[in-house]
């Protein structure tokens, strides 16, 4: 036996360790979510319905006017028209 046979052959070979089991795994760490108020359409479309009531009351009286001058003008053409026929 040579030296190097007799040398492992005395030396007490290291107990075989299994692998180390992976390290179980950990749920991320969640931030704490910040509370939102909840959604508020009315919040949002009241101002629209308000701006949108304005623009169909200036419309309203526009329309309103315009009828009164087509009025006026229907009108006129009447009165000249019988000044042409009288002539």
């Amino acid at each position: 036996m040579s030296c190097i046979e007799n040398y492992h052959s005395h030396t007490p070979h290291p107990p075989v360790v299994p692998p180390p089991e992976p390290a179980p795994k950990v749920k991320p760490v969640v931030k704490e979510k910040v509370v939102q108020e909840p959604y508020q359409p009315d919040a949002m479309v009241n101002p629209i319905i308000h701006e949108m009531n304005e623009t169909i009351k200036i419309l309203q009286l526009k329309v309103s006017k315009l009828e009164e001058l087509l009025t006026l003008k229907d009108g006129k053409i009447r009165e000249l028209s019988r000044k042409l026929q009288r002539e």
